[in-house]
């Protein structure tokens, strides 16, 4: 009984990461026959036309990335010309591999009111499978406001960011997470605090960031990296 027990769990978990998946692409799928519906229609909101670079030559694959002392991580990300991404990534320490990821978000182009939607699926070592599934929206005004809610298998949260520029080619990012575990039925504020500078066509990240809990022994540091292949 053992044995299949373990069985029917693994097929559990794989059906469940078929059912984000398929979540993903349904997601995406209804954006585009809702812009193509109000095109039909006529009922497609106006707004600014961003100007666009030129036709790219190469695909857009940018590949993005932390680094800390417990190991790093990469991903590799292709954006389509809206913004949407797909993404698939890994996280290796030196007792190797401890993650497999892959993600898709969606950024509509056309209606400012549409949040950006991202769905990740991951693979833990030890843990099994993690589903994260974040809801953002960016707004006009000082600091560049966002608002996310993320819903995650064991916590959801709720984030505010802010970000002012100190140079033309630095950025310095507030952030402030209040996840809301379900287990243990609490709060545990979450603050990051992160500086952007911008080189070629990349930047780098230092990032700190720690948990209310935690308090100042708990802070952690490491670098983020995002750079065009």
């Amino acid at each position: 009984f053992g044995s299949r027990t373990v069985v029917v769990r693994m097929v559990l978990r794989a059906a469940r990461a078929v059912l984000w998946l398929f979540a993903g692409i349904s997601l995406v799928a209804l954006g585009v026959f809702l812009k193509r519906a109000a095109d039909l229609y006529g009922h497609s909101l106006p707004t600014e036309k961003l100007l666009r670079s030129p036709a790219p030559t190469r695909l857009p694959v940018r590949f993005r990335g932390t680094l800390d002392r417990g190991g790093c991580s990469c991903t590799a990300v292709y954006s389509t010309l809206t913004g949407s991404t797909v993404e698939l990534g890994l996280q290796v320490s030196n007792q190797g591999v401890q993650e497999v990821k892959c993600a898709v978000a969606y950024k509509h182009e056309d209606w400012d009111w549409f949040p950006d939607v991202k769905l990740v699926t991951a693979l833990i070592r030890d843990k099994g499978v993690r589903r994260v599934a974040t809801i953002l929206k960016h707004f006009r005004g000082p600091g560049d406001p966002a608002v996310s809610v993320r819903f995650a298998d064991s916590e959801t949260s709720l984030g505010v960011e802010l970000t002012r520029a100190v140079k033309e080619d630095t950025d310095v990012t507030m952030s402030l997470f209040l996840p809301f575990s379900h287990l243990a039925r609490r709060l545990d504020a979450l603050l990051t605090l992160q500086t952007t500078k911008r080189v070629a066509d990349g930047k780098v990240v230092g990032v700190l960031c720690g948990r209310a809990s935690n308090g100042l022994e708990g802070v952690e540091a490491y670098i983020k990296y995002d750079f065009a292949c």
